[in-house]
């Protein structure tokens, strides 16, 4: 069983078509990150999400913004598991869970862009450990997402590597991939993925039921 991410491809340059597809409530009906941390950590989930709740609030309320909260529930949840672990747990997970959320419009879309010969990107705030699995076995060319940072000993530190995978990052991360294609499809569902929305040729927001 493979349990590294794909590595991240040298830069397309002769790419004429580019479709970008975000993953949490746009290829999925709902968030995936609670549904996985709810998987590894089993009876202990609810203490542990309680837990944390005034930070989940103060996110909703912009007090706090995305990449502290991340680093947040990364320390909580994942602080010392192993790498393989995580990314074994990521795959039953992706393979046994995350069909159970996917929307059938969403797929039928990326089929028709592969189809096509397009080169599909998923660029999402999901944590790599198990997106980044699913994203390679649905055909996916690239995945950008949010990355769980692991000492020499293959234990999680705790805190992201980078930044969370959205907004302006999400954007910085899809353009280390291409290189200005004459069309860009891009599909998402979140401020999250304004700035992707607003680069794309094509945007589609909100796009599938």
């Amino acid at each position: 069983m493979d349990l590294m991410a794909p590595p991240m491809k040298k830069l397309i340059k002769e790419v004429e078509t580019v479709a970008i597809f975000d993953f949490d409530g746009t290829i999925t009906y709902r968030n995936t990150t609670i549904p996985y941390l709810k998987f590894i950590s089993e009876k202990k989930f609810f203490w542990k999400f309680l837990q944390k709740i005034p930070q989940a609030v103060a996110y909703q309320f912009r007090i706090i913004d995305v990449d502290s909260l991340n680093n947040i529930i990364v320390k909580h949840f994942f602080k010392d598991l192993s790498q393989e672990f995580l990314y074994q747990s990521g795959q039953i997970f992706a393979d046994s869970i995350v069909p159970r959320l996917i929307k059938k419009t969403a797929m039928q879309r990326l089929n028709w862009h592969l189809e096509q010969g397009h080169y599909c990107i998923l660029a999402t705030a999901a944590y790599n450990i198990y997106v980044d699995y699913w994203g390679k076995n649905n055909g996916f060319n690239q995945i950008v997402s949010t990355q769980i940072d692991f000492d020499h000993q293959g234990k999680a530190t705790g805190t992201l590597r980078g930044k969370s995978c959205n907004g302006p990052e999400k954007l910085r991360r899809v353009l280390e991939c291409i290189d200005n294609p004459q069309k860009l499809y891009a599909y998402g569902d979140s401020s999250g993925d304004r700035e992707i929305l607003n680069y794309a040729t094509h945007s589609y927001y909100r796009e599938f039921n």
